[in-house]
């Protein structure tokens, strides 16, 4: 009976010590949430701007390139759906970028309601 008592009382001191370590970590995770986006999140933003633009522009030379060798106009389609793919690009990363915004002003807000509480 004496054997168990220590053992049960060092796994209740070691259940108490990984209560503490787990409400510390969920603290420490809050802090993290609660100052916005990261470094990692900004590089994601910055890599999702770039691929709209890329993405654009690679459609307008795809699609012109075919439309020339299929209809054979020579490269005007090209250069015609270039510079569409030039603006699809460019008005897909003012979008994007605009609902990054909007969205960090959403999580600003968040923070700045709870400051007032």
């Amino acid at each position: 009976m004496s054997d168990e008592d220590p053992q049960s009382e060092n796994r209740h001191q070691l259940l108490k010590d990984l209560g503490t370590r787990l409400q510390e970590a969920k603290k420490a995770r809050e802090s993290k949430e609660s100052q916005g986006p990261g470094k990692a999140s900004a590089y994601g933003s910055a890599v999702r701007l770039v691929s709209e633009l890329i993405a654009g522009l690679v459609m307008g030379l795809l699609l012109g390139l075919f439309l020339d060798e299929w209809l054979g106009t020579g490269p005007w389609l090209l250069i015609v759906f270039l510079f569409l793919g030039i603006a699809t690009g460019i008005m897909n990363v003012l979008r994007a970028a605009k609902k990054l915004q909007q969205d960090l002003h959403k999580v600003g807000a968040g923070h700045e309601s709870e400051k007032t509480d």
